[in-house]
C-alpha cells in the first residue's frame, strides 16, 4: 500500500472550482490556511487560484482577531439582472440613436434648402410689390454670395471635413443634440490609483482609496482586491490590523529608479506628469455639462435661421398665391404644395426648437446631480479633516451649510443630516454618544492613514 501524497500539477480550472465550492460554505470569508485545509491544495496552488478568483468575482479582504487576511467573495451578484426598467432604458437609447441619425439627415436636407426657397419667395414678392426689379437682382446676387459663404462654412472643418468638430454642420448638430460627449475612460480612476501607488513606494491602504475616489469602504476594498489580481500585488496586515496593499512593480525603490525617471506603468494618463500629485476627490470637482459645443453668437445665428424658416412656413403660401394668381383663382395650387411649403417645414422648425428646449430641462437635472455629487465629495473633505476628532452630528449639520456650499447658495441635498448619516455608514464609522450628544467616530480610516504615513517615513 502506497502511503505517499500524490504531487498534483497546477490545474487552474479544477482548483478554482474546488475553491468556489469551499468558499460558498464560508459566506463570512476564509483565510488561505482555511482554503488549504478545506480543499487539500498546496499553499502555492491556493495562492494562484485565489488571485485568479479575485479577477472573476467581486471580493474584498478583511482581517480577523488574529490579524490574518480573510478573503470574502460575493458569488451572488456576479450576473447583472436585466430589470424591465433597464430594458426600457436600453430600448429608449436605441430609439433615440435612430431618431438622431434620421433627424441629422433631415437637418442637412431641410435647413438650408427651405432657407434659400423662402428668401427667393420673399424677394419676388418685394420686387413685385415695389415694382423694382433691381431689388430682385440684388437679392439674387446676395443669395449667390450667401451660397458661397455657406459652402465655405460647411468646409470650415479640419481638412475640409464638414462634420469636423469645428465645422458648421457640426455646430448645427450640436445646437440641436448637445455637446459632444467625450469617450468614457473606464480606467480613469484606476490610472489615478496606480499613479498614486507609484508615487508612494508602491503602497496604498483602503482609506487612501476612499480619499481619492469618494467610494464607500466596501467598494474601495473590492477595488483593492481587483488591483491585487491585475497587478501582482501582495496584502499584508500590520500590528494595528490595517491591510496594506503593496505593488513591487510600482515601487521606485525596488526598481532602482530616481526622481527623474518614470516608474513603469501599464496605464498612462494623458497630459499628466507621472510625478504630479494625485489630488483628493474633493479637489477634483466635476464640471457642469454644457448645452452644446458652440459659443453664444453661433447659437443665436442658428436660432435666427430657424425662426426665419418657421415664420416663413406660415407666410410663404400667401406670398406664393399672390405671385401666381395676383389675388385671383386662389385654388390653383394643389394641396401637396401646402404640405411641402408649410406643414413639413413648420414641423421641422418646431422640432428644431423643441429638442433643445427639452434637453435644457434634462441638462438642468443632470447638472443638479453633479452638484449633489460634488457636495458629497466636499463632505468627505470635512470628514477627512476631522478624522481624529469626534464629529457631533447636530453640531456638524449646522456648519455643513457653509462648509459644503458657496455663500449665498442653498445645498442640493435638502437634509444634510441624512447625507452625513449616509456617508458615515459608507465609511464604516462607529456611532457613539457622550454628554455632548451623538457623534461619529471614524477610527478605522484614521488608523489606516496613520499607518500609511508611518510606513512611508521609514
Amino acid at each position: 500500500m502506497d502511503n505517499t501524497i500524490d504531487r498534483k500539477d497546477y490545474n487552474e480550472a479544477e482548483f478554482k472550482k474546488l475553491l468556489v465550492n469551499f468558499l460558498k460554505t464560508k459566506p463570512q470569508g476564509a483565510t488561505q490556511l482555511d482554503m488549504v485545509v478545506g480543499t487539500g491544495l498546496s499553499k502555492d496552488w491556493v495562492d494562484l487560484a485565489v488571485r485568479s478568483l479575485l479577477d472573476d468575482y467581486p471580493a474584498h479582504l478583511e482581517t480577523n482577531e488574529k490579524h490574518e487576511l480573510v478573503y470574502v467573495f460575493d458569488f451572488e451578484s456576479r450576473e447583472e439582472q436585466l430589470t424591465p426598467k433597464m430594458m426600457l432604458q436600453k430600448a429608449f437609447k436605441l430609439a433615440w440613436k435612430g431618431f438622431t441619425f434620421f433627424f441629422k439627415v433631415w437637418i442637412v436636407l431641410m435647413l438650408f434648402t427651405y432657407l434659400l426657397f423662402y428668401v427667393l419667395v420673399l424677394a419676388f414678392a418685394v420686387a413685385i410689390i415695389t415694382r423694382n426689379g433691381d431689388i430682385l437682382g440684388e437679392v439674387l446676387g446676395k443669395i449667390l454670395k450667401a451660397l458661397r459663404d455657406v459652402f465655405r462654412m460647411l468646409m470650415k472643418g479640419r481638412e475640409g471635413d464638414i462634420l469636423a468638430d469645428d465645422g458648421y454642420i457640426h455646430q448645427v448638430f450640436s445646437y440641436v443634440f448637445g455637446a459632444t460627449r467625450q469617450k468614457t475612460d473606464d480606467l480613469k480612476l484606476e490610472k489615478q490609483l496606480l499613479r498614486f501607488i507609484s508615487q508612494n513606494q508602491g503602497k496604498i491602504v483602503v482609506a487612501e482609496i476612499v480619499k481619492l475616489t469618494g467610494w464607500s469602504v466596501r467598494q474601495a476594498q473590492e477595488e483593492a482586491a481587483q488591483l491585487l489580481a491585475n497587478y501582482h500585488g501582495d496584502a499584508t496586515v500590520t500590528e494595528e490590523g490595517v491591510i496594506v496593499y503593496t505593488f513591487a512593480d510600482f515601487d521606485p525603490t525596488v526598481l532602482g529608479t530616481n526622481d527623474e525617471q518614470e516608474v513603469k506603468n501599464p496605464l498612462t494618463i494623458p497630459n499628466q506628469s507621472p510625478h504630479q500629485a494625485v489630488l483628493p476627490i474633493w479637489k477634483r470637482p466635476i464640471s457642469h455639462r454644457p448645452m452644446n459645443d458652440n459659443d453664444k453668437e453661433t447659437n443665436n445665428n442658428i436660432m435666427y435661421v430657424n425662426a426665419f424658416n418657421w415664420i416663413m412656413s406660415l407666410v410663404a403660401p400667401f406670398l406664393i398665391l399672390f405671385l401666381v394668381s395676383d389675388g385671383e383663382n386662389i385654388d390653383t395650387l394643389p394641396d401637396v404644395f401646402y404640405v411641402w411649403a408649410t406643414m413639413i417645414p413648420f414641423a421641422f422648425s418646431f422640432l428644431f426648437w423643441l429638442i433643445p428646449f427639452i434637453r435644457r430641462q434634462a441638462m438642468k437635472s443632470e447638472n443638479r446631480r453633479i452638484d449633489a455629487q460634488n457636495e458629497e465629495n466636499q463632505l468627505l473633505r470635512v470628514i477627512f479633516n476631522q478624522l481624529d476628532q469626534k464629529i457631533y452630528r447636530d453640531k456638524e449639520v449646522k456648519q455643513l451649510q457653509t462648509a459644503l456650499v458657496p455663500v449665498g447658495k442653498q445645498p442640493v441635498h435638502s437634509n444634510l443630516g441624512k447625507l452625513l448619516d449616509k456617508k458615515a455608514i459608507e465609511l464604516d464609522a462607529e456611532s457613539r454618544s457622550d454628554e455632548k450628544g451623538m457623534y461619529y467616530d471614524f477610527e478605522q480610516l484614521n488608523t489606516d492613514l496613520k499607518v500609511a504615513e508611518r510606513l512611508r517615513t521609514r
